[in-house]
This record gives structure tokens, C-alpha cells and sequence, in this order.
């Protein structure tokens, strides 16, 4: 279950990358989580 969650966050973190078509920015998931 937790490699699924891993996964599926990944899994949306590339895909708001690429849908936002913005380089990766570390620190806006950190913010996100806050």
C-alpha cells in the first residue's frame, strides 16, 4: 500500500509538471503539504 502511494504521488507530480509545463520546483510541494 505504500509503494502504491508513492507511486500514485509521483505519478500526479509528473503529470501537474507536464500539464503545467513548469520545471520542477522542490520547494511547491513542500508548500503544498503545509
Amino acid at each position: 500500500a505504500i509503494v502504491c502511494a508513492a507511486m500514485r504521488k509521483l505519478i500526479h507530480l509528473s503529470y501537474a509538471i507536464l500539464k503545467s509545463g513548469e520545471p520542477f520546483d522542490p520547494n511547491f510541494s513542500l508548500q503544498k503539504c503545509i
